[in-house]
């Protein structure tokens, strides 16, 4: 048990802007692999192999490029949040320091 909340900020802040730059990564990342995936995508099914692997390479990529589509802004968002919170917790902390510290 404790006597209250205590946040390293510092350390918090911190550790948020590596998830940010992380999401960031991700999100250049899966752009450049979507691409790709995408041209590759254009050059299948002109025969007859081809569009037997197509028709089941096809729906793969639309499930995967849809679920990344979902995934891929979620650690900037929560990177971005997060400091929200540590700035907010912040000022909560110092009105409350300087409410209480002449009892």
């Amino acid at each position: 048990m404790t006597d209250g909340l205590s946040m390293d900020t510092e350390a918090t802040s911190t550790a948020l802007t590596q998830l940010g730059t992380a999401g960031s990564a991700l999100q250049e990342g899966w752009a450049t692999a979507s691409s790709s995936i995408e041209s590759f995508g254009g050059q299948l099914g002109m025969g007859p192999l081809g569009q037997a692997f197509a028709q089941g390479y096809r729906p793969a990529v639309e499930a995967v490029s849809t679920a990344m589509a979902k995934i891929t802004p979620v650690p900037g968002q929560l990177a971005q949040a997060g400091q929200q919170h540590v700035a907010n917790y912040g000022q909560v902390d110092s009105a409350a320091r300087n409410r209480y510290s002449g009892l």
